[in-house]
């Protein structure tokens, strides 16, 4: 859910096989957080990312699997 607070489900359907990288990213776009590269076959995919210990405030998660890249806001509270 968004706001989030110390976890949130990271949800992602893969159409083809791919090498997945995500990242965390502040307002000025410094990487916060990455999560461990992943090489997933075709399906659906849930991930519980653990942000306890972010400060409050707007951040951005970009995942990249292979030439597409996704870009979702997410906003962290205390």
């Amino acid at each position: 859910p968004n706001p989030a607070k110390s976890i949130f489900m990271l949800s992602l359907i893969l159409n083809h096989p791919a090498k997945v990288r995500t990242a965390l990213y502040n307002i000025v776009g410094n990487e916060i957080l990455t999560l461990p590269d992943q090489d997933l076959t075709v399906g659906q995919y849930e991930q519980k990312v653990d942000i306890d210990g972010v400060a409050p405030g707007c951040y951005f998660f970009k995942i990249t699997n292979g030439s597409s890249v996704i870009t979702k806001k997410i906003f962290v509270t205390e």
